[in-house]
């Protein structure tokens, strides 16, 4: 078992990041509805990948002085989900950007959508 910067459980198998159960970007086991935005960027991830690059790119997910969670994220075989908090739109946008510029170096074309919005909103 290993952890992540915000100590929840998750494992790393063939250089991704899981967490266990089906869930839409939420923390597995979550009760709640997810609060923010939700995006699904739509990409060919090689099952060798490795994203510690990217990783190390990122921006803190942590809000210090609120010590509240800005952003988080999952690696799926379709792609990438990210989770904006809604807490510092600076940090979230600067961190969807990494992951939309590491999807285009993994494919040629991408797809960003967000699950959770409905036609018309």
């Amino acid at each position: 078992m290993s952890w992540d910067v915000l100590g929840r459980p998750g494992t790393v198998s063939g250089g991704r990041r899981s967490w266990g159960g089906k869930r839409p970007c939420g923390i597995a086991g979550e009760a709640r509805a997810p609060r923010g935005v939700e995006y699904k960027i739509k990409c060919a991830v090689p099952a060798d990948d490795d994203p510690s690059a990217l990783f190390r790119k990122l921006p803190s997910p942590i809000a210090r002085k609120a010590m509240a969670e800005i952003y988080h994220d999952s690696i799926e075989a379709d792609g990438f989900c990210f989770m904006d908090h809604l807490v510092d739109g600076r940090v979230a946008a600067a961190a969807l950007k990494r992951f939309i510029d590491e999807a285009l170096r993994l494919s040629p074309s991408v797809e960003v959508t967000e699950p959770g919005r409905t036609a018309g909103r």
